[in-house]
């Protein structure tokens, strides 16, 4: 009977330990509390989209007998998911739960026309989302909400799909590669990329837009590289590019802007970063700088740079020991010592010599030395022009040029 008692009452002291905790206040079941926070040390896989469960028991190098035992900690640790071209006609929510440590996923070269929502919501890891070709006609909103870490989202080739939803970009601070071509979009929702401020890349190739909203792009501020091409726009607003500061690369070609030139208002705050333009559908890479590749790739760009630059002369070392200068008029064979005026005059001939050589080379050195003078200062004060020049050039350019292709005038 005391031992029926001391039970009761170490129950009775665990239930008012846990009627006291911070879970019970939330208004948890008090015998579920101890274990409302622990993780499974095993994951059920086996209700999962067949592909999805097969790619992941592959990734573990699990059989399919082993669905409903998945260790946890193997689920977080896979880095990467590879569903290219499986088939899949549809995905399950939970799908990609418990797989915290996914930093890429490709669900690419599919038949779905829809996600589940929140089927990203546990990847909070994730870097880069790859969704092409999957034959997505509309997206949730919020589908990318929690995916704060993603830096690369490949959404292209959806060609059904014709407009986003508004913010649907808002929670991706990290992204800085955005793939939106071909996706048939006609309009984008004012204000769709404002929370992008890490963006460099933006491409919009062969949708069917026709304009742009205004300030569209003024949050862009870090964005390099902006294609727009094979789009149907007739015209722009007024600034649209004034807040692009880092632009490289602006694509318009194969729209219907008609008349569009390098001269044109539109392009007023870039022009001073101007280097190539295209009326005709033509470019030509920039000229790399001196000792660039131009491929632009470091490791080969170091090589090659090495390779050209000739190696620097060694200095020469002087002679410890140099020879003496020979006397350049050596004397005569002096007269008998009995004739000592006549070994007076040689002597006096000698040095009137001497001096008329001495006068002669000092005259052709003040020349020499005047003409050098002369080419220095010349050159000093061409130096100090071209210094100048070159200042004032750098103070109003970034240190890059933008490349600017234009539609051709058939098109």
């Amino acid at each position: 009977m005391m031992h029926n008692l001391n039970r009761r009452l170490l129950a009775t002291l665990c239930l008012l330990a846990a009627v006291n905790s911070p879970v019970v206040a939330q208004g948890q079941n008090p015998f579920m509390a101890a274990t409302a926070t622990s993780t499974p040390a095993t994951i059920d896989i086996c209700s999962r989209t067949d592909e999805v469960e097969a790619a992941l028991l592959a990734a573990l190098s699990l059989s399919p007998d082993d669905c409903a035992t998945v260790p946890a900690a193997s689920l977080a640790g896979i880095g990467s998911l590879n569903l290219y071209a499986e088939g899949i006609a549809s995905l399950r929510a939970g799908d990609f739960d418990n797989l915290t440590g996914l930093k890429v996923l490709s669900i690419s070269n599919n038949q779905l026309t829809t996600l589940p929502p929140g089927i990203f919501d546990n990847l909070a890891a994730l870097q880069l989302l790859e969704l092409l070709s999957t034959g997505l006609t509309t997206l949730p909103s919020g589908i990318f909400d929690n995916l704060a870490a993603l830096q690369i989202l490949v959404l292209l080739s959806n060609r059904l799909m014709t407009t986003l939803p508004s913010g649907i970009f808002d929670n991706l601070a990290a992204l800085h590669t955005l793939r939106l071509e071909d996706n048939g979009l006609t309009t984008l929702p004012s204000g769709i990329f404002d929370n992008l401020a890490n963006l460099l890349l933006l491409d919009l190739i062969g949708n069917g837009l026709t304009t742009l909203s205004s300030g569209i792009f003024d949050n862009l501020a870090a964005l390099q590289s902006l294609y727009l091409a094979q789009n149907q726009l007739t015209t722009l607003p007024p600034g649209i590019f004034d807040n692009l500061a880092a632009l490289r690369l602006l694509d318009l070609r194969r729209n219907r802007l008609d008349g569009l030139t390098t001269r044109h208002p539109l392009f007023d705050k870039l022009r001073r970063q101007l280097n190539q333009w295209s009326l005709d559908g033509q470019s030509r890479p920039p000229t790399p700088p001196p000792c660039q590749p131009a491929g632009g790739f470091p490791a080969e760009g170091e090589a090659e740079c090495q390779a050209a630059e000739p190696e620097p002369e060694p200095p020469a070392t002087p002679d410890p020991d140099p020879p003496a200068e020979p006397d350049p008029d050596p004397d005569p064979d002096p007269p008998a010592d009995g004739d000592l005026a006549g070994r007076i005059a040689a002597l006096e001939q000698r040095l009137a010599a001497l001096e008329r050589q001495a006068a002669l080379d000092a005259d052709e050195s003040r020349e020499a030395d005047d003409a050098l003078q002369r080419g220095i200062d010349d050159a000093a004060t061409e130096r100090r022009s071209m210094g100048e020049r070159l200042d004032a050039i750098e103070a109003d350019m970034p240190p890059y040029r933008l490349q600017l292709w234009l539609p051709a005038p058939e098109e």
